[in-house]
């Protein structure tokens, strides 16, 4: 492949922006661009494992009187507790923040 007018093969041709970078710059631009890389991980990581943990405990109940732990979808107001009987109202949960 030539570039131009039939003269000899050129790089600028494909990459015409070249920089010069001495071999600290590039190892410090690589360790850089890595550490980067795993902190944006990391965060997606402890991210996505509050939100599952969050969206679990949403329905989890504890009895009052026999701290039965039981998940219950329902809108009720007092949900009963399926091992004892009793009414348990249900709390607000503070938010984490």
């Amino acid at each position: 492949m030539t570039g131009g007018m039939g003269g000899s093969w050129s790089p600028f041709v494909f990459f015409p922006l070249m920089f010069e970078l001495t071999f600290q710059e590039l190892s410090v631009g690589v360790v850089g661009v890595a550490l980067v890389f795993v902190c944006g991980a990391v965060w997606i990581s402890r991210w996505s494992n509050g939100n599952a943990e969050r969206r679990g405990v949403r329905f989890r109940l504890v009895c009052r009187l026999c701290r039965h732990v039981w998940e219950d979808r329902s809108r009720e107001r007092y949900p009963v507790c399926p091992s004892c009987g009793a009414d348990n109202r249900r709390r607000r949960r503070p938010r984490p923040w």
